[in-house]
This record gives structure tokens, C-alpha cells and sequence, in this order.
């Protein structure tokens, strides 16, 4: 099985595209056990996140690519070749990376100056704050989801050793009552007289262990 080529998406078989969100999940899973690995919480810090984050943006920086325009006057024409500009067109080169490393002064100040370009900026802050939104959800949901699933399995084997000591039909208890009733009945001196005298044998026996 192979994974979706992404350039050839729109013939990829569904299998390859599947294949391809199994991967994405099982990554998101062991990314997920490496952050409860680091934090056992699972609460993390505002420059915690902001460092993850940092990383998401980055991403979206990658994928979102350089989109190229010819400014003229007032406006932005899109193209896809900044060759084709001339020494007497504007050339804007328009990144992930460029809008949102200005701060939010100069973005302001952006609307006043040049508004057709505050418009494109807006749009690329945007998709940013979007895409980083959801994929820190479902990091977060993630690490939830495998932290609940820790803890209930922890909780389980609890269960799964208490009913063994207290099922009353065949748990460690009643099993301890029964044949200390049967050791009586055939006269065995050291069966215990009772529950009193049980609880006494088996707190002698367990300090001794």
C-alpha cells in the first residue's frame, strides 16, 4: 500500500488516500505520547504552546508557498511568474512568514497606507490563524484522548484486581471462606474459627511475606 501522492491527488485510489489518513493519525498519536511523555499533565504552559505553535505556523508557511503581484496604482494583480514583471511594475512577493511577522502596529498602519495590500495581508493572517486553530485542537485532542485512555486503563486493572478479591462467587475471599468452612468440617486444627480469626491468619501471613 502506498501513501497519496499529493501533486496526483485527484486520481489517487481511495486506498492510498486511507492509507494516508492512518498515517496522519498514527503520527498524531505518537506525537501526542511524546508531549505526555514531556508533561505528564497534559496542561501546558502559554510559551509552551506558543513554541508548538511557532512550529504549526511554520508549516502553513510551507504549503501556503510565495504568491506573487504586480502592483500597479492602488492595485494587486496575482501572477504566477515574477519574471514576467518589468523594472517599471511593483513586484509583491506575499508569504505566510511576512504577514504575520508584522506586528499588529504595522499591520494597522498597513490599512492607511495601502489598503489593497492590508486586504491580502488580512486574508493570509487569516487562513494562518485557521489553520493553526485546528490543527493545535487536534494535537490537544489528541494528548486528551490518550491521556483518558492511560487513565482508564489504569482505573481497569483496579477493577480487574478488586473484583478478584471480592467476586462473591469465585473471587479470593469467598474462595478463603469456603474452604476455611470446609477445613472445619473435616477437622482440620488450623482452619480459621471465623471471619475474625481469618482476618488474624491473613495479617500474620501477609507480614510475614
Amino acid at each position: 500500500m502506498k501513501a497519496v501522492d499529493f501533486n496526483k491527488l485527484e486520481s489517487a485510489p481511495l486506498d492510498s488516500i486511507g492509507y494516508s489518513a492512518a498515517s496522519q493519525g498514527d503520527t498524531l498519536d505518537v506525537l501526542a505520547s511524546e508531549l505526555l511523555r514531556r508533561n505528564p499533565s497534559g496542561e501546558f504552559s502559554d510559551e509552551m504552546q506558543a513554541e508548538i505553535q511557532k512550529g504549526m505556523t511554520g508549516r502553513k508557511n510551507e504549503l501556503y508557498g510565495t504568491r506573487y503581484f504586480v502592483h500597479k496604482g492602488g492595485e494587486y494583480t496575482p501572477i504566477k511568474n515574477p519574471k514576467q514583471v518589468t523594472e517599471a511594475d511593483g513586484l509583491f512577493a506575499l508569504t505566510i512568514d511576512y504577514a504575520c511577522g508584522l506586528s499588529a502596529y504595522d499591520f494597522g498602519q498597513l490599512k492607511t497606507k495601502d489598503n489593497a495590500r492590508y486586504e491580502l495581508v488580512k486574508e493570509a493572517r487569516n487562513d494562518e490563524s485557521k489553520y493553526r486553530s485546528n490543527r493545535m485542537k487536534s494535537l490537544m485532542k489528541a494528548v486528551s484522548d490518550l491521556k483518558a485512555g492511560i487513565k482508564g486503563r489504569t482505573r481497569g486493572a483496579n477493577k480487574v484486581y478488586l473484583d478478584w478479591i471480592s467476586n462473591k462467587k469465585k473471587g479470593l475471599v469467598q474462595t478463603m471462606l469456603t474452604r476455611a468452612a470446609t477445613a472445619r468440617k473435616n477437622g482440620d486444627p488450623t482452619a480459621p474459627k471465623d471471619k475474625a480469626d481469618l482476618i488474624k491468619m491473613l495479617t500474620e501471613v501477609i507480614n510475614k511475606a
